[in-house]
């Protein structure tokens, strides 16, 4: 219930389905605001419902803001139903995650190194950056 009354849901090829998770409650409720429709299921397309490009812009970028994640503008065109929504922002939210984890690693191997094997790393790094340079 988001307070002021929708629209019922339009009569769609798929059965409605509850979300089942906070990712997609977030991407329905941003749809049902978009729409105004009571109620999105998460095998509803964002296309049979009426969505249209303009739609999918503001989809995406309430989504963005919501959901702190950098999610595509062609991610609603290939991935255009909530649930497929979810798994894409799981992934990438998933992606991020992998991606502070080998930052974190790399900045302790660094703090454990001396400052004499720092130095010979950094040289030994421009070194082969210079090599590969010279050869491409």
């Amino acid at each position: 219930a988001s307070g002021s009354p929708g629209h019922d849901r339009p009569d769609l090829g798929t059965v409605y389905a509850e979300p089942t998770n906070d990712i997609e409650r977030a991407i329905a409720g941003h749809m049902r605001q978009l729409f105004g429709i009571d109620r999105i299921g998460i095998h509803d397309d964002f296309f049979e419902l009426g969505g249209h490009s303009l739609m999918a812009v503001q989809l995406v970028s309430r989504l963005r803001s919501d959901l702190q994640v950098d999610l595509s503008l062609s991610s609603v065109f290939e991935a255009p139903t909530v649930s497929r929504l979810a798994a894409r922002v799981a992934e990438l939210r998933l992606d991020g995650m992998e991606d502070a984890g080998d930052i974190e690693e790399l900045l302790r191997e660094i703090e454990e190194m001396s400052a004499d094997d720092l130095r010979r790393e950094i040289a030994r790094e421009l070194g082969a950056a210079g090599e590969e340079a010279a050869h491409g």
